[in-house]
């Protein structure tokens, strides 16, 4: 049971990982840090920090249940809720690149 929360968990951080890589690679090529698909590219990872933590978390009380019968559940624990407060600020930033993309395409037509 553990193990294949574990399984899951490595999962899908590499798949964050990778994510986050590509992102900051794209950052990195782009001429200004604000481009179109990049508050997008932010809010996923938020969600993606979020299932990393969280699902493996509720997959394997689901499987504990299933086991020995007994109900086992926690919706949020520690680490859950710094995964979920880490998620919103990241979907913060998003928001804010999405601002600034919007002021940075508003000041290239009035140039």
């Amino acid at each position: 049971m553990k193990t294949v929360s574990s399984l899951v968990q490595l999962t899908l951080l590499a798949i964050l990982f990778v994510y986050v890589a590509l992102t900051l690679l794209r950052i990195g090529r782009e001429q200004t840090p604000f481009f179109k698909e990049l508050p997008r590219k932010i809010k996923t990872i938020a969600a993606l920090l979020l299932a990393a933590v969280l699902l493996p978390q509720w997959l394997g009380y689901a499987l504990l249940s299933f086991a020995t019968g007994q109900p086992y559940f926690t919706i949020f624990n520690e680490t859950g809720i710094i995964a979920l407060v880490a998620a919103g600020i990241i979907f913060c930033l998003g928001q804010i690149f999405e601002y600034g993309y919007l002021i940075q395409d508003e000041n290239f037509e009035i140039i």
